[in-house]
């Protein structure tokens, strides 16, 4: 008898860079969810994105192929047609898992059902991890891949624009003393481009920090490490379901 396949649980968040954990050496963001996962697993400490956009980087992850080769070269500009149903979630549809989204889709130019993907809920980072649990715990004869997707931390375009945080509040600094500090390249160099700067003045409702002083950009860097750990939590409830449904081994 071959032995049984085992289920996939396909875990992103959104906006977070590689430094933005605890286990990577961050001293200003705390994230022991994501940690214990690279301590269980692996780390990869020199692995690139392939494109520094949404649903680009989302249509190379669905059909294992960079943006000019998929079509996907922006967030609104579809994949080719030859790729709709041919993606990871069609690849293992095909072969006998049962294939669910919970959240965040943006993979443009196709849906999670075509895709091969039933979703379970809509893009709720706190109904991720809860409607994620009750699909794992389903009767079953398959392995299953979930596709488990949480927004944040995307919000940190809404702290910018001073917009309510799709995904509820996170605590704010009393001072600008407890904000990180910023980073050695932080400042705009010499020989930049005139051009950039004129854009980004034409355009400030894409580009609200504009006029941000130091303490502004440090107040950010404060907020945007407070939604890493807020989906963090989450993560961490979907990984304590998984423990508690006993398919930790098998996933």
């Amino acid at each position: 008898m071959s032995e049984r396949r085992p289920n996939i649980l396909f875990i992103i968040t959104d906006q977070q860079y590689a430094g933005a954990m605890s286990c990577a050496g961050n001293p200003d963001v705390y994230t022991p969810n994501m940690d214990s996962l690279a301590e269980t697993g692996v780390r990869f400490t020199r692995a690139y994105c392939t494109h520094p956009l949404c649903g680009p980087q989302r249509a190379s992850f669905m059909t294992g192929l960079f943006p000019h080769q998929n079509g996907a070269i922006s967030n609104n500009t579809p994949i080719n047609p030859e790729y709709k149903g041919r993606t990871l979630g069609n690849l293992l549809a095909n072969v006998g898992y049962d294939c669910a989204l919970a959240g965040k889709w943006h993979v443009p130019g196709t849906t999670p059902e075509e895709s091969g993907l039933e979703v379970i809920c809509d893009n709720r980072d706190d109904e991720v991890p809860l409607r994620s649990i009750e699909f794992m715990q389903r009767d079953r004869d398959n392995p299953f891949f979930l596709f488990a997707s949480f927004l944040n931390p995307h919000d940190i375009c809404q702290v910018a624009r001073n917009q309510p945080l799709p995904q509820g509040p996170v605590p704010e600094p009393a001072t600008v003393e407890e904000c990180p500090n910023l980073p050695a390249n932080f400042a705009i160099p010499p020989y930049s481009p005139d051009i950039l700067q004129m854009l980004r003045q034409a355009n400030r409702r894409v580009y609200p920090t504009i006029e941000y002083t130091e303490d502004d950009w440090r107040r950010l860097r404060f907020y945007y490490y407070r939604l890493c750990e807020k989906v963090d939590a989450e993560i961490g409830v979907l990984l304590n379901g998984l423990r508690d449904l006993g398919l930790e081994e098998e996933t």
